[in-house]
């Protein structure tokens, strides 16, 4: 039997081990906790600034003006696991997670086109992110107009840049059937021409400028993963006929 003396020896020990295990645990538990905090989240984010003309045979949605954002989200680094739970806003407008990504279609008015645009992205457990970025610019189609134009004649394209949107690439396509393709790169003097015989008779055509250089900027926040980035990529559309 274990005398007096023998008892407390033995529950001294038990307090000494618990007052050793107790703070570790503590520790280990902070230490994982920060983990998940402070781990950087990799962000690829795209914008498009769209300006699209209407339909030549639709009054709805005329001239619309957007701006289109897709933003990647993952874990850690570019080649981490999508982030599906976060909670992501450009302009103040919550983005839906689709197909691997956060999109939307935000739209903006014609006579007070942004010059920036603010983005947000709080994900679970992490720190939030938080930024407003200038825009590059807007492109505007000028000419041809929505309308059901003669065949056999040349076409001009002309369209108009704010900020600093550079050279453009013209593409235009048949848009039932993608037969036929007319690709012009670095267009740089806001003026083109497509030859009248590119285009058949009765043809819906689609043709839009992009720019041809994309701007590009790595996101420098301490919540960011290495080579997070942000493009910005203006363009314009426009439907038209030909007879």
């Amino acid at each position: 039997m274990f005398h007096e003396v023998d008892i407390m020896r033995y529950i001294g020990y038990a307090l000494l081990a618990l007052a050793v295990v107790i703070p570790s645990a503590v520790c280990m538990s902070g230490q994982s906790h920060s983990a998940v905090e402070t781990d950087p989240i990799f962000i690829r984010v795209t914008i498009y600034p769209t300006a699209s003309l209407s339909r030549y045979d639709y009054n709805n949605d005329i001239d619309l003006y957007e701006i289109r954002p897709y933003i990647e989200v993952r874990a850690g680094s570019a080649n981490g696991i999508v982030i599906s739970d976060a909670r992501v806003t450009v302009s103040g407008t919550e983005l839906e997670f689709k197909d691997g990504q956060y999109l939307a279609r935000i739209p903006v008015k014609r006579d007070a086109l942004p010059k920036d645009f603010s983005i947000r992205i709080a994900a679970p457990e992490r720190r939030i992110i938080e930024k407003t970025l200038p825009l590059l610019g807007w492109l505007i189609l000028e000419s041809p107009r929505p309308d059901i134009i003669e065949s056999g004649q040349d076409i001009e394209v002309r369209w108009m840049s704010t900020g600093t949107c550079g050279p453009v690439n013209v593409r235009a396509y048949d848009f039932k059937s993608d037969r036929f393709q007319f690709n012009l790169d670095d267009v740089e003097n806001e003026i083109a021409v497509i030859p009248a015989d590119f285009f058949p008779p009765s043809t819906i055509v689609r043709l839009f400028v992009i720019t041809s250089w994309i701007s590009k900027r790595f996101f420098e926040d301490p919540g960011t993963a290495r080579g997070s980035e942000i493009n910005v990529i203006p363009w314009s559309q426009v439907f038209f006929r030909t007879k």
